[in-house]
């Protein structure tokens, strides 16, 4: 048998760094390559016509349209739309659309969602605030209020009062606004106002019993003005709250706008021995009672001082 030669083995060559670092960088370069191809296909030749990248849908004006009217407006553009909010105006009928985004112009995709705001088919109603036509505010001042209420004013009536362009009184429908009554969202009312000039005369009411504070915003209401209060002799009225227990004229009286107007005041509320005394004259009566002039500024001012 013929002994088998032992195979030689062949010793590899080792590459050359230089070699395999510049196939290297080839193979990178190569697939960097690729990539950018790939990425620049997919957003300018995949995209686009996937996306109709491009071509937009300019969105219509949908204010003051009826809501019926909206599928057929937008269906056509391949549009949608979604009622998001509501809300109510007295100038357009119910389901009358008021607002939308994106805004009537806007440049939008296919198959984009309109968000749209409806007009309410029921009227809400509103409350007023306490004492707003209580005698008290302003034309100004209640103009601005009833604007914010979207309440309107059909007319102004002009009342005689002593301070110009005072709100007397409100009427709905005819019947006087009380506070607490409520009436429907945009509706008219009428408004009552002085006219600054007032009745040059009227029949005096009672001040008998009313505790001297809240005589005296009756009387400057009435535009009276006060003599010196006539106070009971060694009666001490400091801290004490005190009541008209008798006035000149007597009431029923018919005064004027700027006539004088005398007040006896005392801590307790029965004087009756006042009238059962000197029941027809007033100069008797200050034989028992004492004259103090009060002037109420200059009063304020001393305890001021």
């Amino acid at each position: 048998m013929e002994e088998q030669q032992p195979e030689e083995i062949q010793e590899e060559k080792p590459l050359k760094k230089g070699l395999s670092l510049k196939k290297m960088v080839i193979h990178i370069l190569i697939i960097l390559v690729i990539g950018l191809v790939i990425t620049l296909g997919f957003f300018y030749i995949y995209l686009p016509t996937k996306t109709n990248h491009g071509e937009t849908i300019t969105v219509p004006n949908l204010i003051e349209r009826h809501v019926d009217e909206l599928e057929e407006m937008l269906v056509q553009r391949n549009l949608r739309y979604e009622v998001n909010d509501s809300a109510y105006s007295s100038q357009y009928p119910p389901f009358t659309i008021l607002q939308q985004y994106p805004a009537p112009g806007s440049k939008v995709k296919e198959g984009r969602k309109i968000f749209i705001s409806i007009n309410r088919k029921s009227v809400p109603v509103i409350s007023f605030p306490d004492g707003l036509f209580s005698g008290e505010k302003s034309l100004t001042h209640v103009k601005a209020v009833l604007s914010n209420l979207d309440i309107d004013i059909e007319r102004t009536l002009v009342r005689k009062g002593p301070y110009f362009n005072l709100v007397l009184e409100a009427r709905y429908e005819g019947e006087p606004i009380e506070d607490g009554d409520q009436i429907p969202k945009g509706a008219s009312v009428t408004l009552i106002v002085a006219d600054g000039y007032g009745e040059t005369s009227f029949e005096l009411p009672s001040f008998f019993g009313m505790e001297y504070n809240d005589a005296e915003v009756l009387r400057k209401g009435l535009d009276l003005n006060l003599e010196p209060l006539i106070i009971p002799r060694g009666v001490d009225t400091t801290g004490q709250v005190v009541y008209v227990v008798r006035q000149t004229p007597d009431p029923g009286s018919v005064v004027r706008l700027g006539e004088m107007l005398t007040f006896w005041v005392d801590i307790e509320m029965d004087s009756s021995y006042y009238y059962e005394l000197y029941p027809d004259t007033t100069s008797k009566v200050l034989d028992v009672m004492d004259t103090v002039s009060i002037n109420l500024d200059s009063a304020a001012a001393s305890d001021d001082n």
